[in-house]
């Protein structure tokens, strides 16, 4: 049997997390819980203090369920902490998490199937986790779980006390279970549309483009001639023909990149310079992170 993974963002979900492995049963699961950065707030320290408690909230159910698998089950768990708020930062933690999965391929393990459990994240994520998957529809899909009970109603219709309401989110979550999960909990695979091909000669300059971003995910200006050292070794020693028919080839590439609004242009001196936009940002790591199969790569 091959690697069955489901990745789940957790914020406040316990019981739909565990009716999604029942309907899409895992051999290796990641529980994604929210980060918070104290910056990202200014001088607004009472927002800050009810997001950290939520937060805590948010880490206390991603032990439990660790604890229960580790315990209950036999299921390879992983955690990392991840940003539900900050796209380009949610975004590399995914492409770092689904380039860890597809590293198991490469060293001998076989990949049956990649999912995003949908149904426990952020419209964010939601956003992020669907166009991750449309570089691989093949390995990587989406599922979302619908619940027919939620904390909220129980205090709007059944007049719950204050105390009651807390001490049943705190063990359940948003949504919860009083049967048996499948009778609670409902699940629709979510098609996902595969993106656009590139070729393999774009990709690389998307890479070299990429390498050149800071920290805050800000792209730098690279000349064309640094793009082509780069990608062609010892460009010094080819003949004046040989470059020109590579500068034509790149040229090429580099065009599309443009009109797809992967990278923008400009004139610096007799050079012309490139840097990634910000959907070439996304595009340029997910490309990075994934290794593309022969229905995704246009080859030229």
């Amino acid at each position: 049997m091959g690697l069955k993974v489901q990745i789940c963002p957790i914020g406040f979900e316990y019981k739909r997390v565990l009716a999604g492995l029942q309907y899409h049963p895992p051999n290796l699961i990641y529980l994604l819980y929210s980060q918070i950065e104290k910056t990202d707030y200014r001088d607004d320290d009472r927002k800050y203090r009810l997001d950290e408690k939520l937060v805590t909230l948010s880490q206390e159910f991603t032990d439990k369920l660790e604890n229960y698998f580790k315990s209950q089950i036999y299921l390879e768990v992983k955690t990392y902490e991840c940003s539900f708020t900050k796209y380009k930062k949610l975004m590399a933690k995914l492409c770092d998490v689904i380039h860890e999965i597809f590293q198991r391929e490469i060293k001998g393990e076989v990949i049956d199937e990649i999912w995003f459990n949908i149904g426990t994240a952020t419209k964010l994520f939601v956003s992020a986790a669907q166009y991750i998957a449309s570089f691989r529809v093949d390995k990587i899909h989406l599922f979302y779980v619908s619940a027919h009970n939620y904390t909220i109603n129980e205090l709007l219709l059944e007049d719950l006390s204050k105390e009651d309401i807390e001490k049943l989110f705190r063990e359940e979550g948003i949504s919860f279970s009083s049967r048996a999960l499948l009778d609670d909990y409902s699940l629709e695979n979510v098609p996902v549309v595969s993106s656009q091909q590139t070729t393999e000669q774009a990709n690389a300059i998307l890479k070299v483009l990429l390498e050149q971003i800071n920290e805050n995910f800000e792209s730098k200006w690279v000349s064309f001639t640094n793009i082509l050292n780069k990608l062609e070794q010892g460009l010094e020693k080819r003949s004046r023909e040989e470059i020109k028919s590579l500068k034509m080839k790149y040229h090429h590439h580099v065009k599309q990149l443009k009109d797809r609004r992967l990278i923008e242009e400009e004139s610096h001196g007799r050079q012309k310079r490139y840097k990634l936009t910000e959907e070439g940002i996304i595009f340029a790591m997910i490309i990075t992170s994934i290794p593309l199969n022969n229905h995704f790569k246009e080859r030229s």
